[in-house]
């Protein structure tokens, strides 16, 4: 099995200033420039956004998150100011509630 090519950009989170940019593995193999590729996240995306959330613990935000919250598993539309609204495709048959701690998986 092939090594992933993976791309980090790194931004200040106040300003949007880029911090860094790094992409590839091995610029003698391949000089493909990885971070010009649009992909999206998917799952390298969760631990932050979990980590946002239980981030509600330690500052007693309402309601508080945290690995044992159970979240609904189901059909959901987002809806975003001057953009179109997105419901992202559910891979799982089973809908059900799941704990943070099982998301992260």
């Amino acid at each position: 099995m092939p090594l992933a090519q993976v791309a980090l950009i790194c931004l200040d989170a106040e300003t949007g200033e880029v911090k860094a940019l790094v992409g590839g593995r091995n610029y003698g193999v391949s000089q493909f420039d990885q971070r010009a590729v649009q992909a999206p996240g998917g799952s390298s995306f969760k631990p932050f956004v979990y980590a946002a959330a239980f981030n509600t613990a330690l500052k007693g935000g309402d309601p508080v998150i945290t690995p044992a919250t159970l979240i609904a598993d189901e059909p959901t539309t987002f809806w975003f100011q001057r953009q179109n609204p997105t419901s992202p495709t559910i891979t799982t048959r089973n809908i059900r509630a799941r704990t943070c701690r099982r998301g992260l998986r």
